[in-house]
């Protein structure tokens, strides 16, 4: 395919190439650098989503070579896409939709339920005396939530700590993520209660990954 070129006396190299190369089906700009000695360095393209990024390389060097009888290595042509803004309407945040605790001599038992358009996912967690504390209870309840909207086991509560910054108490929980071997962090001020903390925490550390994964 011919690209016909427009050619000003005072159009420089640069220029020539830019045009040529945005006359291309599939680019939306593109961006020309020579080194010191007039040679070709860098192409950066930014293409649309119709055609594959090794075939538009494909076409660059061909367009070049035809119109300026230049041979480019590939290696210089970098062909990205332009990043779409997702509205936050769009985003998968799941959300604190209430705590159920049934005390028993010896056993306490925590559910907790978060949200997500209208359903409600459930996670349960039992505290044994001496075992681990009321928080981490609730923080391991809102992980098996988390893990009942993901459809697997996606997460693991690591650990639940309480510390004291600029005179404020909050949690800090630290969860693994199993499906990317990727550890998280997320914390809370404890405003009302550990527990909402705690739950809180734990979302924070999550929400974030919980998004990615569901896509």
């Amino acid at each position: 395919m011919e690209y016909p070129l427009s050619r000003p006396e005072h159009t420089s190299r640069e220029e020539l190439w830019r045009e040529l190369i945005s006359r291309i089906e599939g680019v939306r700009s593109a961006r020309v650098l020579f080194d010191e000695d007039g040679i070709a360095k860098e192409i950066t393209v930014i293409a649309d989503d119709n055609k594959n990024p090794r075939q538009l390389t494909r076409d660059i060097q061909s367009a070049l070579n035809n119109t300026f009888e230049v041979d480019v290595d590939q290696g210089i042509i970098n062909v990205s896409r332009p990043k779409e803004e997702r509205p936050l309407s769009s985003v998968i945040r799941l959300q604190y939709d209430g705590m159920q605790l049934e005390l028993g001599p010896h056993r306490t038992n925590v559910t907790v339920h978060l949200s997500h358009k209208g359903l409600i996912y459930s996670g349960s967690a039992a505290l044994t005396p001496g075992l681990f504390g009321r928080g981490r209870m609730v923080a391991q309840a809102t992980v098996e939530a988390m893990n009942e909207f993901v459809g697997k086991k996606a997460f693991e509560l690591v650990d639940i700590v309480q510390e004291t910054i600029g005179g404020r108490q909050l949690l800090v929980a630290m969860v693994y993520c199993t499906l990317r071997s990727q550890l998280l962090l997320g914390s809370a001020l404890v405003e009302i209660d550990n527990d909402s903390a705690a739950l809180k925490a734990v979302l924070n550390a999550s929400n974030r990954l919980i998004d990615v994964i569901k896509r």
